[in-house]
């Protein structure tokens, strides 16, 4: 009397939940190996003192010509590489931005500069002092 029934049920169950289809195969990006692209850190300073050639605030762009113009002798060929996740962007690029986070994390640029612009703070400032001063 229940089997009708029952296999109603499992058919659309089924079909609800996806039973007996092929699982999706999902796009995986290659991700590039630990340690072959410049890190983070190493932005900081050109980060800084681009921003304090240029005035102290300035378009994103203008900020990152004058960062790339100090850094040709650090990057390398994977810093150069497309990002997989945007092809159109160089992977410095991408890491000189998560930098300029950081660096609003710790007060070291203005978090409230208008958009596409980035600015220096004046702790910003005195630390990039600091480090100079610290430079052989």
């Amino acid at each position: 009397m229940c089997a009708p029934l029952d296999q109603e049920w499992q058919a659309l169950f089924s079909r609800q939940v996806g039973v007996g289809k092929k699982p999706s195969k999902r796009k995986t990006r290659d991700r590039l190996s630990r340690g072959l692209r410049t890190p983070e850190n190493a932005f900081r300073q050109p980060i800084l003192e681009a921003l304090v050639e240029l005035g102290g605030s300035a378009p994103v762009n203008d900020v990152l010509e004058r960062v790339q113009q100090k850094m040709a002798h650090v990057l390398n060929e994977y810093d150069y590489q497309p990002l997989p996740s945007d092809p159109r962007s160089a992977r410095w690029r991408n890491t000189a931005q998560w930098c300029r986070n950081a660096l609003v994390r710790e007060g070291l640029m203005k978090s409230d500069s208008p958009y596409g612009i980035w600015e220096i703070s004046e702790q910003g400032r005195e630390a990039l002092r600091l480090a100079k001063n610290e430079a052989p």
